[in-house]
């Protein structure tokens, strides 16, 4: 909000990973109460913990899902969500999106998960680490729908550094 004052609540460091031909998503799988099954996937990372830089959280979160070291090669985006309070106090949330590339040759596409994720997998609430090839992005069920193609957007410009 333009002109506004506001305190960032949350920042979240997010990772598109290439590996090989194609980048690492985490795919999930839920079978809600109401017996209804949602597949999408996510890119990797979440919220900072305490002063981490939205560098540190990438790399902490990356290990923690994925157990892979990663080189960032750029920034892809940064999304702000502001919520206004009727105090008129305006909360930030941040969301750093990096492309990064996997320093070595492998992942493990299921491991045992530390962090949050931990705690809510199970054969109803699954956490995978899957492959996509870039040309599949476009037919995935990728959330948030916005950030799916500000990320297709950013290949079809950047095909040099990806391709």
């Amino acid at each position: 909000m333009t002109g506004s004052n506001f305190t960032i609540k949350d920042r979240a460091s997010r990772a598109i990973i290439m590996h090989d031909d194609g980048i690492l998503l985490m795919f999930r799988h839920e079978l809600k109460p109401s017996w209804e099954i949602k597949e999408y996937y996510v890119t990797i990372g979440w919220w900072s913990e305490g002063s981490e830089t939205p560098e540190e959280t990438l790399h902490r979160e990356i290990m923690e899902e994925v157990w892979i070291e990663v080189d960032i090669i750029d920034t892809i985006t940064v999304y702000n969500y502001d919520v206004k309070w009727p105090n008129d106090d305006v909360l930030r949330y941040v969301t750093d999106v990096y492309l990064c590339k996997n320093k070595g040759d492998k992942f493990f596409q299921t491991h045992e998960l530390d962090g949050p994720e931990s705690l809510v997998h199970s054969n109803d609430n699954i956490y995978e680490i899957q492959k996509i090839n870039w040309n599949q992005l476009p037919e995935i069920n990728l959330v948030p729908l916005d950030m799916k193609w500000t990320i297709i957007d950013y290949a079809i410009k950047n095909w040099y550094m990806i391709g």
